[in-house]
């Protein structure tokens, strides 16, 4: 793991400018665009090191939980936290929100994901619904 004192994390639009726009590219490139990431209820949360975006978070406001989508780092700084960082800053805004429960939808998560969310706390709630994984804030 590398020293990061250059990351900051923080919403931005996924249309806010060229580089956030090809971060979205790529973290659709396998599972195609995601239309609720402009959804006026999801908030697009991206972190930049050394200001170049090098990974993103959606929070989608589904009323009663915060649906965690599109979590990605790019290759060549996977496995520093960024990932952690990135769950972490989209639990706190969940927070804000007045949510108390985040759930991810295992289906649209790939496995890098998948585990950076296990790790985060997040669990299989039952097994009729064994699509989801789940944690209370």
């Amino acid at each position: 793991m590398i020293e990061l004192p250059d990351l900051t994390i923080k919403v931005e639009s996924p249309s806010s400018s060229d580089d956030v726009s090809d971060l979205v590219a790529l973290c659709c490139a396998n599972t195609g665009m995601d239309p609720e990431l402009y959804a006026p209820n999801a908030q697009f949360i991206v972190a930049r090191l050394g200001g170049r975006p090098v990974g993103c978070i959606a929070l989608v406001d589904q009323l009663r939980f915060a649906e965690a989508r599109r979590l990605y780092v790019v290759d060549d700084v996977r496995g520093n936290g960024i990932g952690a960082a990135l769950v972490a800053a989209m639990e706190a805004a969940a927070r804000d929100l007045g949510l108390r429960r985040v759930r991810l939808n295992l289906s649209t998560s790939g496995r890098h994901a998948r585990r950076t969310f296990q790790q985060a706390g997040l669990y299989s709630v039952s097994a009729a619904d064994v699509g989801w994984l789940e944690k209370s804030l």
